[in-house]
């Protein structure tokens, strides 16, 4: 990829020629057709505004290229503070400027920065190809031909291989991950319930939705909990009662940290959680005192966030090597038993997604055969992706052309929905764990599926927009019930399957959820909607 650094005038010539050294550099990149036109199209209005606001006469620099192996696009101009994307939106507001942050993170709406006199917009560029699934899918199929394949080597030279190549390869990306995992929970949660709390302040509509959103996923993870349990020989279910009291006890106890420094030391993440949780509710009630920090709290979950992101690009190296050696301990009967956990995620998930249909026909008398008819595009973007955002423009497009959602609902009901409306992925998370449990004799108990229950629905807030991302939540799932580390392999992979099936029937569900909320506020065209 060619990088490209010019300094232009930014009257109405300029504004020009930046937008055609963007079209061209776009052109080389594998994006679709509609993501190149909505970033070019969004870059050029802002650099208007900008050019309009300063009246022509300011220069700037545009940087086209990569960073941290990312494409980017970015453009410097050196003047007072002027932020065109809130200038550019109508409802300018706390609001706003969270679901604009959402969309940032997951490369599909640009970022604006001021520092030391210097204003940047910045666009990444997202990566909603197959290729980041097909290079884990090819990490796989070479660790299967390489473990059963080594199978056939002495005892010695598997053991020396997998004590001096594999086992590293697999420690480190584990240690690598470890590092953020803690910071990334906290991060997101404090930045999260900061971003609720300013919605609910400025506005209805956004605290209605959020609370809906979040509703759902504490009651997904539960019936998930509740619904897979009986499929699972966990032994800690034959424990007496008295123990079960004196665990629950203990883990009420345990939310509270002795020290502030502690729970990231350990990892303890329900400590984490409730710290966090403490601090963004002070942030969000300190207000304009404590905008300073609310800022610096979001960016340094966008530094945290890349930093997971580029951990993650060793995901096909680790699947390799931990798959290659767990073959050569385990044998392939590893992978035949995930059929069990796949079926059962998609069977909740369908059931999920039946409740939801039922309670929408049934409210709005709409016909179920072609309310699924409008959903299911997405949905199956979804199912072939892992990617919420990959659907993001086609979801926008049924919710307005198809299902009659006023625009200015689905610009806030998608990016927040994306980011906290995650029933189906606490279901993955739950079902990763049970497998994992069943697989090592571990947990059951009251506490450890209340924790589970717990643990499951906040950390899905708190997955990472990244390839790999559910994995590296697994990870955080793991420490926290007791399960041993070797179990990160097979939880890991299961998570990058599970998230095909859980992907998709979010985005139907969404749909569901926000057809709902519509007609609540009075936003939903019922005619377009019943509409064949």
């Amino acid at each position: 990829m060619q990088t490209i650094k010019k300094d232009l005038m930014l009257d109405q010539a300029g504004v020009d020629a930046v937008s055609q050294e963007i079209a061209a550099w776009l052109a080389d990149l594998r994006l679709s057709r509609q993501d190149r036109l909505r970033i070019l199209l969004t870059m050029e209005e802002l650099l208007l505004r900008v050019s309009e606001h300063f009246e022509g006469k300011i220069s700037g620099r545009l940087s086209l290229g990569k960073k941290l192996w990312s494409p980017v696009i970015r453009f410097h101009y050196r003047a007072e503070a002027f932020d065109p994307i809130r200038a550019a939106d109508d409802h300018d507001n706390e609001m706003t400027a969270w679901t604009n942050r959402i969309l940032a993170r997951m490369g599909l709406s640009p970022s604006w920065h001021y520092r030391n006199g210097w204003n940047t917009l910045s666009q990444k560029i997202p990566r909603h190809g197959h290729s980041s699934q097909l290079s884990l899918a090819a990490a796989l199929g070479l660790a299967i031909v390489v473990g059963i394949a080594g199978t056939a080597l002495p005892v010695q030279v598997q053991t020396a291989v997998s004590d001096f190549i594999f086992f590293p390869i697999s420690d480190l990306f584990s240690r690598f991950l470890n590092t953020f995992l803690g910071s990334m929970v906290f991060f997101s949660i404090v930045v999260g319930i900061c971003g609720i709390g300013n919605a609910s302040d400025f506005e209805r509509i956004g605290k209605q939705m959020v609370m809906r959103f979040m509703l759902f996923t504490l009651l997904s993870s539960a019936a998930a909990v509740l619904l897979a349990r009986p499929f699972f020989r966990l032994t800690g279910g034959v424990s007496g009662g008295v123990s079960q009291l004196v665990s629950l006890r203990n883990l009420i106890l345990d939310i509270i940290p002795s020290n502030p420094v502690r729970p990231f030391y350990d990892g303890n993440t329900l400590q984490i959680i409730f710290m966090a949780a403490v601090i963004g509710v002070l942030l969000v009630s300190a207000g304009d005192y404590g905008a300073r920090v609310r800022e610096l709290a979001a960016d340094l979950n966008d530094l945290v966030t890349e930093a997971v992101r580029v951990v993650c690009r060793l995901l096909p190296l680790f699947i390799f090597a931990s798959f290659s050696m767990q073959i050569w301990e385990s044998g392939i009967k590893t992978l035949a038993g995930l059929w069990k956990p796949i079926v059962l995620c998609a069977a909740v998930c369908a059931v999920l997604l039946a409740v939801k249909l039922f309670v929408v026909c049934l409210r709005l008398k709409v016909n179920a055969a072609v309310l699924l008819k409008k959903i299911f595009p997405s949905m199956v973007v979804g199912f072939s992706t892992a990617s919420g955002s990959a659907a993001y423009s086609l979801c926008e497009e049924i919710n307005e052309k198809k299902l009659g959602i006023e625009p200015m609902l689905t610009r806030i009901g998608n990016p927040i929905g994306s980011s906290i409306y995650c029933g189906c992925t606490a279901v993955l998370f739950v079902l990763a764990a049970f497998t994992a449990g069943e697989q090592y004799g571990v947990g059951g108990g009251i506490s450890w599926m209340l924790t589970l229950w717990l643990v499951s629905t906040v950390v899905s807030f708190a997955v990472p927009p990244v390839t790999g991302g559910t994995m590296a939540c697994v990870g955080i799932l793991i420490k926290q019930l007791g399960l041993p580390g070797e179990v990160m392999a097979v939880s890991g992979l299961l998570s990058l399957v599970l998230d095909f099936i859980a992907t998709g029937f979010s985005l139907g569900l969404r749909h569901l959820e926000l057809i709902l909320q519509a007609d609540h506020l009075g936003m939903l065209d019922r005619d377009k909607l019943r509409k064949s």
